[in-house]
């Protein structure tokens, strides 16, 4: 099964939704080009402030501090500035995927980290401008928010639904941008296309 995610802030494929959100890819109205929609089987939308708790957790000492009490190598800690937001998100994405199909020890679950740590220190500094110096007490309330992942607002995708996110991109490839129809027929019809 493959599940794609988006912001909870701006859910384009849960529901056509709209909205600003933090974190960046799939959103505003936008479906990109290269997304192969008959290829999803569900769709899980992410707290974008949920991401920007857990890109703390896993980037400031006192939630990496945290993690080692909670168990954590010191390799494996220091490896989570692999994640940005937009990893990050794929993660929490996985996460609520393995919960809404009771996934256990049995199941192997694949996510992507798109992207590093190191494309948003600004983001850390602009957090602790927004929130103040990250504690002991707030890493502790971001591993729980981590732990508490739900299932909400995820939706499965039947062939319709698939059909339905796909035509999204005419508004944006074939009016403004110049696809032709034939192109994005050819992405959904096309067995060999992708």
């Amino acid at each position: 099964m493959t599940c794609c995610g988006e912001a909870q802030q701006c859910p384009t494929i849960f529901n056509n939704g709209y909205g600003a959100h933090m974190i960046e890819g799939i959103g505003d109205k936008h479906i990109p080009w290269i997304f192969n929609t008959r290829s999803q089987d569900a769709v899980a939308c992410i707290d974008d402030a949920v991401a920007m708790r857990v890109l703390r957790l896993f980037n400031e000492p006192e939630g990496k501090a945290l993690l080692k009490q909670q168990g954590m190598s010191q390799e494996d800690i220091e490896n989570l500035g692999s994640m940005g937001i937009s990893g990050i998100a794929n993660m929490i994405g996985c996460i609520k995927m393995a919960k809404y199909y009771d996934c256990d020890a049995n199941d192997v679950l694949v996510t992507v980290a798109t992207d590093s740590c190191a494309m948003y220190m600004s983001r850390l500094h602009e957090l602790t401008e927004q929130f103040g110096k990250y504690n002991p007490l707030q890493a502790a309330l971001d591993f729980e928010a981590l732990h508490g992942v739900k299932t909400d607002m995820m939706r499965e995708l039947n062939y319709n639904d698939r059909k339905q996110v796909h035509h999204l991109k005419y508004f944006t490839w074939v009016e403004q941008q110049g696809k032709t129809v034939e192109d994005l027929d050819a992405q959904f019809y096309e067995r060999d296309y992708w």
